[in-house]
């Protein structure tokens, strides 16, 4: 991917899920119900590894961190995510540098070269689907 396609695609994402985010958090707070867009739960009826990130990222907001993490770790992830790469972006773009893009270089290679690296990122990802199951999710 070059760059100007994963600054678009990155930054593109950062604003759905902005828009995602706000859309339930106005939703929720209205009818406390909202859907989910999980087309794995949607189709088998069990829940997939990012199941509850938005409701962690929800909690997050309020400032409950511990119920978060029980929900979903991956919301952290997902919420620093959201802060630090539009910002890291913007910088770049307008320093006219390519840090962002030279990180996703050598994060990608990382786990296309070195399972040391992958082989874990997989374990954990499995190990919190098996989570948002036994949780039902």
């Amino acid at each position: 991917m070059n760059r100007r396609n994963l600054y678009t695609l990155t930054l593109l994402l950062s604003l759905a899920g902005y828009g995602w985010l706000s859309w339930n958090l106005f939703e929720q707070s209205a009818h406390h119900d909202t859907p989910t867009l999980c087309l794995v739960k949607h189709v088998t009826g069990i829940p997939c590894p990012s199941c509850g990130t938005t409701t962690a990222l929800i909690e997050l907001i309020h400032g409950n961190l511990f119920s978060s993490l029980l929900i979903n770790p991956f919301g952290l992830l997902m919420m620093i995510a959201l802060i630090v790469f539009p910002v890291w972006i913007t910088v770049d773009i307008l320093k006219t540098k390519n840090n962002f893009f030279k990180f996703y270089q050598w994060f990608e290679k990382q786990f296309n070269q070195q399972r040391w690296v992958s082989v874990p990122a997989v374990i954990v990802v499995v190990i919190n689907w098996i989570w948002n199951i036994s949780k039902g999710l």
